[in-house]
């Protein structure tokens, strides 16, 4: 039994993954291993010199017949030269989608190390102690890479870990 992390269904801009429901279709479904430009664009130089912080929602999906009990994610490794922070959402919760991606949605944002000082050590999805067959819950990604004056390859990548009982 394994839960399924999908894109959400919203776009913006021509932006996709920017809120709203889950996207179920087949293209809808992040495999394991899934390149970090298909969530989010790559860096231009101009945004590298300045400076942006955009976001991205994913789901983690149920689409198995059993009960899983405490999900709740981590950050595992982030980029050296972009912040990621993670806001959870309550299972079903669907928000709307966001006028352009750098519109900042409505969730608290916790850094990888404010996620490591946490009790457990991950982030729990307010009042979700479970998810029952067909049930989701949502994951704001926010990515701000920090201005630089320097010139160089920027290599992003960052591991998100998901855990839970069954």
């Amino acid at each position: 039994m394994a839960l399924v992390i999908r894109y959400s269904a919203g776009i913006a801009s021509g932006v996709k993954s920017v809120g709203g429901p889950r996207d179920t279709t087949n293209t809808g479904v992040i495999q394991g291993i899934t390149p970090i430009n298909s969530l989010f664009d790559k860096v231009l130089k101009t945004e590298n010199i300045t400076g942006s912080t955009e976001y991205r929602l994913i789901y983690i999906c149920n689409e198995d017949g059993f009960t899983v009990y405490n999900p709740r994610v981590k950050l595992i490794s982030t980029p050296q030269n972009t912040v990621i922070s993670l806001g959870v959402l309550s299972k079903n919760i669907e928000p709307a989608v966001l006028a352009s991606e750098t519109s900042t949605p409505a969730a608290a944002f916790k850094t990888k190390d404010e996620i490591n000082a946490m009790p457990s050590g991950y982030y729990n999805f307010p009042g979700t102690t479970q998810l029952g067959p067909g049930e989701y819950a949502g994951i704001w990604i926010k990515r701000e890479v920090r201005g630089s004056t320097g010139s160089g390859t920027i290599t992003e990548e960052f591991v998100l870990e998901i855990e839970y009982q069954n």
